[in-house]
């Protein structure tokens, strides 16, 4: 294919002769090249939303066409009012989970469903894992579903119990003593490598100082081990890219002066008078309370 086919050069910007730049035009492509003007946009310009807590902006340059890559707030990062930790860019408290499963008038449930029932071996109730058994490719045979229980400490990141006033319609029920507790029916999807939504979600809390990961209640120390990271106070928040996403008011790289927020790859303008503007949003502290289920 040869330069001068126009296919080959959609862009207002290009000339499609040449396959060079249109003069006066210093981009032809990308999110952050202004597709109207040719010229590329304004620094700290938005180029990507955040998306929930558990995400962080991306801006444009100033000097490049394109969008940083997608950055997100660094596991382990407190979030749903301490309720949950940030992981994989979610932040997933076991209430919430319990609201999209059922409804919004759900919540979870009191600990003692966590620690009676997933602690319970080959349970369909309570458990942590699922596994699928006899599966055959030519299917000879019936697969059939094995329950793994909780050990102690992960009881609260086993099956994710819930509790809400009215009985849900798609719901089972243990009842222990005077307390109910609402479980989702089987969902098996083990075979897909995802999580299935009837556990409680990577990131919800548990323990002291601990967060639910495959299962698992797992220290933050663990989840937080990053011996190059930098300290970004309370003046801003740890990316995985390593990197602190500084509140306005304050400068990266480390959020310790004042400056109009961001990071060094996503650079935010100023709106007000720097350094007065910022109200901390997050810190890379490690919290103390217990877990609870209300």
């Amino acid at each position: 294919m040869t330069c001068n086919a126009m296919q080959t050069c959609s862009s207002k910007c290009c000339d499609a002769k040449t396959c060079r730049l249109k003069a006066n035009a210093t981009c032809a492509s990308g999110a952050c090249c202004d597709w109207d003007t040719c010229t590329l946009r304004p620094r700290g310009r938005v180029c990507r939303a955040a998306d929930g807590p558990c995400d962080v902006q991306e801006t444009c340059s100033g000097s490049g066409e394109w969008c940083p890559s997608d950055d997100k707030v660094a596991d382990g990062v407190d979030c749903a009012a301490g309720q949950a930790f940030c992981y994989k860019g979610q932040c997933r408290s076991s209430t919430a989970q319990c609201q999209r499963l059922f409804s919004s008038a759900a919540r979870s449930a009191d600990s003692e469903c966590f620690t009676r029932l997933n602690v319970i071996s080959e349970y369909l109730f309570g458990h942590c894992h699922m596994r699928l058994t006899n599966l055959s490719i030519s299917n000879t045979t019936t697969p059939t579903f094995s329950y793994l229980a909780c050990a102690s400490q992960d009881a609260e990141c086993g099956l994710q119990q819930c509790y809400q006033d009215t009985r849900p319609s798609s719901a089972n029920r243990v009842i222990i003593g005077n307390t109910t507790c609402y479980t989702l029916p089987k969902i098996d999807l083990s075979s897909s490598g995802l999580r299935s939504p009837s556990l409680v979600p990577d990131g919800a809390k548990c323990g002291t100082n601990s967060m639910c990961v495959n299962s698992t209640c797992t220290p933050l120390s663990t989840v937080r081990a990053c011996t190059s990271c930098p300290d970004c106070g309370v003046n801003g928040v740890l990316t995985t890219g390593s990197v602190c996403f500084c509140n306005p008011g304050f400068a990266p790289p480390n959020c310790s002066t004042v400056g109009c927020g961001g990071s060094v790859t996503s650079p935010l303008t100023c709106s007000g008078p720097v350094g007065t503007t910022a109200t901390p949003t997050r810190a890379w502290t490690t919290t103390t309370t217990g877990s609870t289920h209300h």
